[in-house]
């Protein structure tokens, strides 16, 4: 979901990721490699990005990024899924659709990332199926949260 996120808030605005992009590129020009220990200036921003994209979120929106970061900072077994200790398809099935809803977001905002470059025809042949396979496994409504990138989500798009 903070990918998602993240790539969204990129997204809305193309001319402030672009001289973010040149910044960290310069900088790490400059700086040469940069280990795990060493962070970048520009991460600050996109941190900053990331926040206030997830203060955007509705109320049913953050509840489900607490749940999926809960899940994420408390890993459980697949046998203990369930609160009581015993393995629940429901909630496997839920954790499982929640991840494709949100591979479903990264691809459509790629395919928006690229959508005014050369590359866009290719970026977007290239994810067709992926998404098709992905409408094609769904069985429930995408969130609400993904409405700016339904539009890659009708079926007949890809027909």
């Amino acid at each position: 979901m903070d990918c998602y996120l993240l790539i969204r808030a990129l997204n809305r605005d193309k001319q402030k990721a672009a001289g973010l992009w040149e910044k960290t590129r310069y900088e790490l020009h400059a700086r040469g490699n940069v280990g795990p220990e060493q962070r970048l200036a520009e991460e600050s921003e996109l941190g900053d990005l990331l926040s206030n994209e997830r203060g955007m979120l509705g109320d049913k929106e953050k509840r489900l990024y607490d749940h999926l970061s809960n899940r994420a900072m408390h890993p459980h077994t697949i046998t203990s899924a369930n609160t009581p200790g015993q393995y629940s398809s429901e909630i496997e099935k839920d954790c499982l659709q929640s991840g494709i809803f949100f591979a479903f977001g990264i691809l459509a905002q790629l395919v928006q990332t690229y959508e005014d470059t050369g590359a866009a025809v290719e970026i977007h042949l290239s994810v067709e199926p992926v998404i098709v396979d992905i409408w094609t496994f769904t069985t429930q409504s995408p969130p609400a949260l993904l409405r700016d990138d339904l539009h890659l989500f009708e079926p007949t798009k890809f027909d």
